[in-house]
């Protein structure tokens, strides 16, 4: 299960658990779970994303954690890796074996994984649905989390 929603519990049976969080574009969850038929159509999907994103900021300022943007390791994986070895408590003995292991592939899907182009997949949810299917609880997030703008009202 998503230990995002159960934190509390994993801090209770083990107190000096490292706990790293990664969470990446919304649209692109949902994009990746539509592709993979983890989901028929986004609204699931997105309320899935929205129940782990909520649950990660219930905990967020009181728990001892590291959170990752998902594109941000895959655009600086060595900075990420050697950021989880410090969080860790561990030495580091070569960034560029640490990028190697964490862009890793889905052996599930090969069209998911991490490729020559590791942002393929990043923003290619338009051929699925568009921005205006975006739930309004789902954009707020996707705004404070950076991923989107906030669209100024017409007066």
């Amino acid at each position: 299960s998503d230990y995002v929603s159960h934190v509390d519990a994993v801090k209770a049976h083990f107190p000096t658990a490292k706990i790293i969080y990664i969470y990446r574009d919304g649209r692109d969850v949902v994009a990746s779970m539509l592709r993979k038929t983890i989901e028929k159509d986004p609204g699931p999907g997105f309320k899935r994303w929205v129940n782990s994103i909520e649950a990660w900021l219930s905990w967020k300022d009181r728990v001892d954690h590291l959170a990752i943007r998902q594109e941000d390791l895959l655009q600086y994986p060595e900075k990420i890796a050697a950021d989880i070895a410090d969080y860790c408590g561990f030495t580091l003995q070569s960034a560029g074996h640490a990028a190697y292991v964490l862009l890793g592939s889905d052996a599930e899907n090969n069209g998911d994984h991490v490729s020559e182009n590791p942002f393929e997949h990043t923003g290619a949810y338009h051929d699925q649905f568009s921005d205006a299917d975006v739930p309004a609880d789902v954009m707020r997030h996707l705004i404070n989390l950076g991923y989107a703008k906030h669209k100024q009202e017409r007066v």
